[in-house]
């Protein structure tokens, strides 16, 4: 169970590094 919670965190966490990274797709 906690290795799904670790798995969204990472995912979300890249999301939000992606979307700071790339603006102008925001």
């Amino acid at each position: 169970m906690f290795t799904i919670l670790f798995i969204i965190s990472i995912a979300v966490f890249g999301y939000l590094c992606y979307a700071l990274i790339k603006p102008e797709k925001f």
